[in-house]
């Protein structure tokens, strides 16, 4: 039986925090960790999956995403380990999009009060930092697992790959310049 779960509050398969979650678990799984993956089925509000989750974990150590604020009131059932995608008022600043407002603070909320916080890059932390989180310091820096397996038996000139939406932040314009 596992003490770690990993909670995917998403049930889209194309999405950024689906993969990473999916990532983590198998490079987990891969070194003998004994991880869950609770993955939310269907399109739970925040408060039914925080429900949900507290039903099936608790006494475990539980992986969330900072997005939406989940466990922003704290949890004395589990110990939360909030994993940092990316600051959401900095995503839609760079998206040109109406801010968030309400959603950043649960959010910040929801850092602060974690017992883990970990970022895949400084940089990334540093972005929290400069909207007023505090702690970051405390922060683990760690980058995202991968679980890829690469075919290298093809014949062929070059290989272009990118991952991610297409969108601005994701860099979308830069690969069109490359690649005109």
């Amino acid at each position: 039986m596992s003490n770690y779960v990993i909670a995917n509050p998403f049930p889209h398969i194309n999405h950024g925090i689906t993969n990473y979650a999916a990532s983590a678990y198998s490079v987990l799984k891969k070194n003998d960790v004994l991880v869950e993956l609770l993955n939310c089925q269907t399109a739970f509000q925040k408060d039914e999956f925080e429900h949900y989750i507290l039903n099936q974990c608790k006494g475990k150590i539980v992986e969330i995403p900072d997005s939406h604020g989940m466990f922003s009131q704290g949890s004395d059932d589990l110990s939360v380990h909030v994993r940092l995608h990316a600051p959401i008022l900095q995503l839609e600043r760079l998206n040109q999009k109406k801010l968030s407002i309400e959603r950043f603070a649960r959010e910040k909320s929801t850092i602060e009060k974690a017992k883990y916080v970990s970022s895949p890059t400084y940089e990334n932390a540093k972005a929290y930092g400069a909207l007023g989180v505090n702690k970051i310091e405390d922060f683990l820096v760690f980058a995202n697992p991968l679980d890829i397996t690469i075919n290298t038996n093809i014949d062929k000139d070059i290989d272009v790959i990118f991952i991610g939406r297409c969108e601005r932040l994701k860099g979308v314009d830069l690969l069109h310049q490359i690649l005109a």
